[in-house]
C-alpha cells in the first residue's frame, strides 16, 4: 500500500476518507438528536468497552460507505455543477456558453474551441484529424468510449503524463464522493432538525444547543457544497484537456491509432 493520498496508485485514502466523513457525521448527528441519543450512548458505551471491535467496525463501515460512494457516477455531480454555474457563474468571455455549460464529458467540441482560440495551430489540426470525427450528435452526446480508448493508449505506451492523468481522474472521483458524503450528511442534519420538535415534548431548552449545532452544520455544509459545485466542472474539463494534450504530445504514436 502506498502512502495515503488522492490519486496514488492502490491508495486507500480516496475510498476511506469520504466514507469516514459520512460515518462520523451520521454518528454525531445521531448523538445530538434527542430521540436517538439513547441509542448513540449505547453505541458509545460499547466502543469504550471494546476498543478493538469498535475500531474494526468503524474501519469496515467507513470503507464500505466509501466504496458505495465511489461506485456512484461522477456525471450527476458534473451536471449539478453546470446548472450551478449557469445560475451563479460564467465562463471566459471568448468561449461559447452553450459548449462550456451544455456539452457532456469528455467535452470534445469544447476542446476544439479551446484549440482554435487559445492553443496553437498544431493543436487545432490534431483535434480536427482525430477528436473532431468522434463527435456524436454535434457534441450534444458524449463519447466516453473514445476518451477511455485514448487514455488506455497513453497508459499502454507509457506516456510521461500517465501519473497526471490518473491523478486528475482520481481527484474528480474523490471530489464527487466527498460531495455525496456532504449531501448525505446535510440531509441527515436537516431531517434531525425537522424531526426534533415532533419528538421532544419536555424540556425544550435542553435540546437548544444540539439544534444550534445542527443548524450551524447545515449552513456550513451548504456553503461548502456551493463552492464545490462552482468549481467541479472546471476540474472535470481539465481531466479531459490533460488527456488531449498528452495525445498531442505523443501524436506520432497515437494518431495512426485514432484515425
Amino acid at each position: 500500500m502506498d502512502v495515503p493520498g488522492v490519486g496514488t496508485a492502490r491508495g486507500a485514502f480516496d475510498l476511506f476518507m469520504p466514507g469516514a466523513f459520512l460515518l462520523a457525521n451520521a454518528v454525531g448527528i445521531a448523538y445530538a438528536c434527542p430521540h436517538t441519543t439513547k441509542y448513540a450512548e449505547e453505541v458509545t458505551s460499547f466502543a469504550q468497552k471494546s476498543h478493538v471491535l469498535a475500531t474494526l467496525a468503524v474501519i469496515c463501515a467507513a470503507y464500505l460507505l466509501g466504496v458505495l460512494m465511489r461506485m456512484a457516477l461522477v456525471d450527476p455531480v458534473d451536471r449539478c455543477s453546470v446548472r450551478w454555474i449557469r445560475w451563479f457563474g460564467k465562463p471566459a468571455d471568448d468561449l461559447t456558453w452553450e459548449l462550456y455549460a451544455g456539452e457532456r464529458f469528455p467535452y470534445i467540441e469544447h476542446l476544439g474551441e479551446i484549440c482554435e482560440r487559445r492553443l496553437s495551430d498544431a493543436a487545432r489540426r490534431f483535434w480536427e484529424r482525430t477528436w473532431k470525427p468522434r463527435l456524436q450528435g454535434g457534441g450534444s452526446k458524449h463519447n466516453k468510449e473514445f476518451f477511455r480508448f485514448c487514455r488506455t493508449l497513453l497508459y499502454g505506451i507509457g506516456s510521461g503524463a500517465v501519473a497526471e492523468i490518473y491523478a486528475y481522474e482520481c481527484l474528480c472521483r474523490y471530489i464527487a464522493s466527498t460531495f455525496y458524503a456532504l449531501f448525505a450528511s446535510w440531509c441527515l442534519a436537516l431531517l434531525a432538525v425537522l424531526a426534533t420538535p415532533f419528538s421532544v415534548t419536555h424540556h425544550p431548552v435542553a435540546v437548544f444547543p444540539a439544534l444550534t449545532v445542527l443548524e450551524v452544520l447545515i449552513v456550513a455544509y451548504t456553503g461548502i457544497m456551493w463552492f464545490m459545485l462552482l468549481r467541479f466542472h472546471r476540474v472535470r474539463i481539465l481531466e479531459a484537456q490533460i488527456v488531449f494534450v498528452a495525445c498531442l504530445a505523443r501524436k506520432d504514436e497515437i494518431e495512426p491509432l485514432l484515425i
